[in-house]
Formats: C-alpha cells, sequence, structure tokens
C-alpha cells in the first residue's frame, strides 16, 4: 500500500471517529443547497455557528463555507465583504491545521473559482487542482474512501472552467 493510500485510508477512519456526532453528510447536502437558496444557507449558518473553532479544522471549514455562502443571500456590500472575509480567515486557518484534507482543499478550490478576481482570493487554484485529481487518482481504488466526498470532488472538477478538456478526460476514467 502505498503512503498517500494509507494515510486516505486513515483520514477517512479519522474522520469517521472524530466527526461522529455531527452529520457530515448533512452538512454536505446543505452547502450544495446554499449556493441557491437562502434557507439553507441561513440554516448551514446556524449548524455551524457554535462549532469549535479550536480542535476540528474540517468543522472550521463548514463554518466557513456557511460564511460564504451567506455572501450569496445578503444585499448590502458590506455584509457581503464581512461574510467573505469571516469565511476566509476561518477556511484558511482550518487548512494551516489540516494541510492535507482533501474536504478542505475542495472548500478552498470551490470558493477561489467562483469568487471575483478582484477579491484577490484565487492564488491557490492551480496547486488545489492539482491536489485534488491526485486525490481522485490515489483513491480510486481505495475501498476505505470516503465515496460521497470523492463523488462530490470529481462532479465539480468535470464541470469548473479551470480544467482543461484533457484533465477531464482523465478524470472521468476515475
Amino acid at each position: 500500500m502505498n503512503m498517500r493510500l494509507y494515510l486516505s485510508a486513515f483520514f477517512v477512519s479519522f474522520i469517521s471517529i472524530v466527526y461522529a456526532d455531527i452529520d457530515i453528510k448533512l452538512l454536505r447536502n446543505l452547502l450544495n443547497e446554499s449556493t441557491k437558496s437562502e434557507k439553507a444557507a441561513t440554516q448551514l449558518f446556524e449548524q455551524t455557528k457554535n462549532f469549535d473553532t479550536e480542535n476540528k479544522p474540517l468543522l472550521i471549514g463548514f463554518k466557513a463555507m456557511s460564511e460564504f455562502m451567506l455572501c450569496n443571500h445578503v444585499s448590502n456590500v458590506f455584509s457581503k465583504l464581512n461574510h467573505f472575509n469571516s469565511g476566509k480567515k476561518l477556511l484558511e486557518d482550518a487548512i494551516k491545521k489540516e494541510q492535507k484534507n482533501p474536504e478542505l482543499i475542495y472548500f478552498r478550490f470551490t470558493t477561489q473559482t467562483n469568487v471575483p478576481s478582484l477579491l484577490g482570493y484565487s492564488n491557490n487554484i492551480k496547486e488545489d487542482k492539482v491536489f485534488l485529481i491526485n486525490y481522485l487518482k490515489d483513491n480510486f481504488y481505495n475501498t476505505n474512501k470516503d465515496v460521497d466526498l470523492y463523488n462530490r470532488i470529481k462532479k465539480y472538477l468535470l464541470q469548473c472552467k479551470v480544467c482543461g478538456e484533457m484533465e477531464k478526460e482523465s478524470i472521468k476514467k476515475l
């Protein structure tokens, strides 16, 4: 078993133990709905607002994403900017704590590929894309992988504009 595959299996087992009291799939579904639904964005924010921001980086990541999602549903420019800056700080703090967490990298990648360039939050797109493609490759045969996360990452990469056609063709095979 190669080292990356071993670490991925360890990560999935670790996630199951540490976040047993939190329904990660529910948070993921709320996050997906939040892009278009203010109700879902508010619900995600309410679910995550009291998360401990010290010990569980993935929960910090969901809290960050709830801030980003609120940007889509508030009209005041200053509120948008406050939510954006709060989300950015939380997400970067989470990634500093778990630099190889594929879900946190996925959060940053989806955010950076969707925010306006004038916000200056796009400096990790290339490296995150490579990381996520490698995550898919490394976990293709891994029976212990988080299938839900794997499929979400794959689906996003196949539709995102920063992946070229050749990359998308190789991703389709994974």
